[in-house]
This record gives C-alpha cells, structure tokens and sequence, in this order.
C-alpha cells in the first residue's frame, strides 16, 4: 500500500503536487501560463519541505502553457538546484513535455545540467511511460 500526499499550489500557474513517501516519488502536475518565479516557488518550497526524503520527481508540464519561460531563465533554475543539491544526493528529476517549445526548453535544460557534472539526474521525455519507466518506478 501506498501512502500519498496532495495539494495544489497555484498563483498563474497552478502546480499540484502529489506526494508519495513510500516509493520516494513528487508528482508536480503543472497547469496554465508557468512563469519563473512561480517555478522557483514550488522548487523551494519542495527542497524545504521534501527533497531529501523524496528523491524522485517528475514535472508534468502536458498542460502548461511554456511561451513566457524563456531559455535565458533556465540559469536560474540550475542555480536553484544547484544551491540545494545536498538534498537531492542521487535523485532524479524527469521533465515531461509534449509541446516543442516545451521540450525544446526541457532539452536545453538537461544539456545544461549535464554540464554541471553534480550528483543528481535529470532529462527530458515526451512520453509519460518512458519518464516513469527512467525513474524507476511502475504507473500502479
């Protein structure tokens, strides 16, 4: 049996975030307009809360709308990472998109940690099957 965990977290874009201990899983599902700010919001408020307990996360983004993100943003998010990285020793995080813009940022943020050479994972799936599959985990 598996205990999970839900809220929503939502300003313009709406981040729900579902919480599974057992397994070591976050799911963010992230809907409507996703902007900088609000991403880095739900980033810290997962490293404050969950990131060293649970250290496999998948961001949903199927149905965000991606346009006002832009690529020069991205450095902030590896920051974000970067400055909270004893919390995610190991783990993993799947970024899956559908769009081409999406995955397209998605891609550039991968190749963009990658470069960082630290000790956690992350990469860009279109397929929500292959994301799950990456981190290791059953869809039941």
């Amino acid at each position: 049996m598996h205990i999970s965990t839900s809220e929503i977290i939502s300003i313009l874009a709406e981040f729900e975030v579902h919480k599974d201990p057992v397994r070591g899983f976050t799911h963010f599902a992230v809907k409507g307009e996703v902007l900088l700010d609000e991403t880095l919001a739900c980033m810290s408020r997962y490293y404050a809360r969950d990131a060293a307990s649970i250290p496999l996360a998948l961001w949903d983004f199927r149905l965000a709308d991606l346009s006002s993100f832009y690529s020069a943003e991205l450095e902030s998010t590896i920051l974000m990472i970067e400055k909270n990285i004893e919390m995610r020793q190991g783990g993993k995080s799947a970024l899956l998109v559908d769009s081409d813009v999406g995955f397209g940022l998605a891609r550039m943020l991968e190749t963009n940690w990658e470069l960082t050479d630290l000790p956690m994972e992350m990469r860009a799936f279109r397929k929500y099957d292959e994301a799950v599959a990456w981190l290791g985990l059953s869809d039941t």
